[in-house]
């Protein structure tokens, strides 16, 4: 083999070598810029805790732009340094020992309920666990101004005039409400008891949440079984664990718990719910303001009624109103009105026309899902109200009309009882300070039976295309922008959901109140509100379910305009 030839074999071993070595960098960076030190911090946390909190205010990558726009918003109205100094001022705020520890504090750590002597809450500590940016620097605080303390061999400090006592490990400031916390800690550390993160079913309680949340809450089952306790005693069975997620556009909440079902009975019923229908948004028009949506209602009603027919006095009275029920309208409550409610139930608002948001009316669906059958429940319910009439003798005319119409049946009050509704709904109106029109013209109660499912509504128009949605899946919520992006999100077997778009909300009331009569710091209070709302295209969201073992789990996701939601503090702080 010739030099030339050794030359370049060692050239290229010698360049593989170096992107070998970057790649290494690379992700060693990349996992260092994104580390977690708050969950690191669990390392030390004894495995008796009965409640423990993470907090990783640094972002991940996804969270990177929410975090700038948080920073930015801080640093321009005052607040900056405000998490640092919060976490450390918490334990000795003022005292030239947390004065000199504040500036190596970071966004992160963990803080955790240690149990007393009897291994309850009774008596319990807090130990928190606070990420440094410089060890030997805060080692050195420590010594400067903190007293030595030992307990049981194990060296700590406390402040004067502190209150806390403190250790440190590493890059990890240890505090505790007394040299007994830190102690415990410690043993952790030496290997000589288990943290928390050897306990199986805490590992299991973290995958609960979501990935990157900021702000994770673990209580654990032993904490609600304590005496303290007593009225959630037997509702856990696991840990439930909680997470904040900071994203840009607001914030996620994620949920998660076992519930005893062998102690909870009632709540047994729930786990058998099915998910909301999965064609949801497809069968809901387009243009709502928001919604609120339950698989079998009925089943929830049996499920507290189980448990309420303990109390004598709570069943007799339940006896009584079925009875009268049964003897004013002809309507079993069991066999009429619970069947109405098996399947799918939708509350939604609406804007009351179209074209720019402005007014409200409702949509209400009641489909007929797992042999629901609200068309009985309200064909019963009008024949007894033609009845009452007729027996009354008073009413002049029909009621309502009704028609057949592309395999649905429509029903609509008459135009005198119209009229009359919209006449009273407008009396003491002012036209001049809201939006009459809107809120009055198109009003009326209009519904339509669509196989065994009923749809109804205030606005005929809304009703229209709700049946169109809902027999055909054209116009839905799927081709809103404002719902369409979320659905995946909602519709993934929860059992309830509410959704509400905060920005059409906005621009409805907008469109609904006249401010011109308003004086001009009640115009630009409420202005200043709506605007804080304008721009959150991400709707207001809630979702939760039950399974079968009793695993209820769930999320919120809260729109924020985190500019003008800081901007209005400063200027609140700026005014004092």
């Amino acid at each position: 083999m010739t030099t030339g030839h050794r030359m370049r074999r060692t050239g290229l071993r010698v360049a593989m070598g170096a992107g070998l070595l970057a790649s290494l960098a690379g992700v060693y960076a990349f996992r260092s810029l994104t580390a977690r030190p708050g969950e690191g911090a669990l390392r030390f946390v004894p495995a008796d805790a009965l409640a423990v909190v993470s907090i990783d205010l640094s972002p991940s990558a996804s969270q990177t732009v929410a975090f700038k726009k948080i920073d930015d918003a801080l640093a321009r109205n005052g607040f900056d340094g405000m998490v640092e100094k919060s976490l450390i001022d918490i334990f000795d705020g003022g005292t030239p020992g947390a004065d000199a520890l504040r500036p190596l504090t970071t966004r992160s750590g963990a803080v955790a309920l240690l149990p007393g002597a009897d291994g309850t809450m009774k008596q319990a500590k807090g130990l928190a666990l606070l990420a440094v940016t410089d060890g030997a620097a805060a080692q050195a605080a420590l010594d400067k101004f903190g007293a030595v303390q030992y307990y049981k061999g194990a060296k700590c400090y406390k402040f004067k005039n502190g209150k806390s006592s403190y250790m440190l490990e590493g890059d990890t400031l240890l505090v505790g409400e007394n040299p007994a916390s830190l102690y415990r800690a410690r043993q952790v550390i030496s290997g000589a008891a288990p943290a928390i993160t050897a306990d199986a079913q805490f590992n299991g309680a973290r995958t609960h949440v979501a990935d990157d949340a900021n702000i994770k809450l673990f209580v654990s089952p032993k904490l609600m079984s304590s005496p303290e306790m007593q009225q959630a005693s037997g509702m856990m069975r696991d840990w439930m664990a909680v997470g904040v997620a900071i994203r840009d556009g607001g914030i996620g909440v994620s949920y998660a718990s076992l519930v005893d079902l062998t102690k909870q009975p009632a709540l047994a019923q729930m786990g058998q719910i099915p998910g909301i229908r999965s064609d949801l948004f497809k069968v809901l028009p387009a243009g709502a303001y928001g919604a609120t949506v339950l698989s079998q209602p009925a089943t929830y009603f049996e499920s507290v009624e189980g448990k309420l027919r303990e109390d004598k006095n709570v069943q007799k009275e339940m006896s009584e109103m079925e009875e009268s029920l049964q003897k004013e309208t002809g309507m079993d409550f069991r066999k009429d009105v619970l069947p109405a409610f098996k399947g799918n139930a939708v509350v939604a608002a609406y804007p009351a026309s179209t074209g720019a948001a402005a007014g409200a009316d409702l949509l209400i669906v009641l489909d007929d899902s797992n042999g629901a059958d609200p068309a009985n429940a309200t064909e019963r319910f009008r024949n007894w109200v033609e009845r009452q009439m007729e027996k009354e003798g008073k009413q002049q005319g029909p009621l309502w009309t009704d028609r057949q119409a592309e395999g649905a049946h429509f029903f609509r009050i008459s135009d005198k009882v119209e009229a009359d509704l919209r006449k009273s709904m407008g009396e003491g109106m002012d036209a001049n300070q809201i939006n009459k029109s809107a809120l009055v013209d198109s009003k009326t109660v209009a519904w339509a039976v669509v196989g065994r499912a009923v749809l109804a509504s205030t606005n005929q128009q809304l009703l229209d295309r709700a049946v169109q949605s809902y027999q055909h899946g054209v116009g839905g919520l799927e081709t809103d922008p404002k719902f369409g992006p979320i659905e995946k999100d909602l519709v993934d077997g929860s059992q309830q959901i509410m959704m509400f778009s905060l920005s059409r909300i906005a621009e409805g009331v907008k469109n609904t109140v006249n401010t011109s009569k308003m004086d001009k710091d009640g115009r630009g209070i409420f202005e200043s509100v709506l605007d804080a709302f304008a721009n959150l295209d991400q709707p207001l969201t809630i979702k939760g379910k039950m399974q079968s073992d009793g695993r209820a789990s769930g999320g919120m996701f809260i729109p924020l305009d985190y500019d003008k939601l800081l901007d209005f503090a400063g200027k609140m702080k700026n005014k004092k």
